[in-house]
């Protein structure tokens, strides 16, 4: 009987890292935009302003199920802030980008992506080109090229 325990646990540890896995491949761009944007948003705290009142609730939306890539060949993924006053949800309140490897967070004010901070009350230029997908064969063609570089 015991014997067939430690075997179970021996099968459970076995198996942690493949469900850590299973999870969706875009999971870390959740998270990176919660830690970094929305529980910033959260803290920052407001004094007298004639701002718009802070939402009851945000919630972080993935719009992709895989990671995209720009032009540069950086894998990127896009989001969705939706915010709740009241009962109502308003849809799309924050849309931007999270890239895979830096993790950093690009937010779309106007036709531009702006890095996040702009949304803290730094300022912050645009950066053109972050958050645009490439064509399939120019994001294909880059990939194989630093297939080959790491080899």
């Amino acid at each position: 009987m015991k014997t067939l325990r430690t075997f179970g646990y021996a099968c459970l540890i076995l198996c942690v890292p493949y469900l850590a896995g299973a999870e969706d491949s875009v999971g870390w761009a959740k998270r990176t935009v919660e830690d970094g944007l929305v529980s910033k948003l959260a803290r920052k705290s407001r004094g007298f302003s004639r701002e718009r009142p802070v939402p009851h609730e945000r919630r972080v939306r993935l719009l992709g199920s895989a990671v995209s890539a720009d032009k540069a060949g950086r894998g990127f993924v896009g989001f969705a802030v939706d915010v709740r006053y009241g009962p109502n949800w308003h849809e799309g309140d924050i849309v931007g980008c999270v890239y895979r490897d830096s993790g950093k967070i690009f937010v779309k004010l106007g036709d531009a992506y702006h890095p996040h901070s702009v949304l803290l009350g730094k300022d912050a230029a645009p950066v053109p080109g972050v958050c645009e997908a490439a064509p399939p064969e120019v994001s294909a063609k880059n990939g194989s090229e630093r297939a080959k570089s790491r080899s």
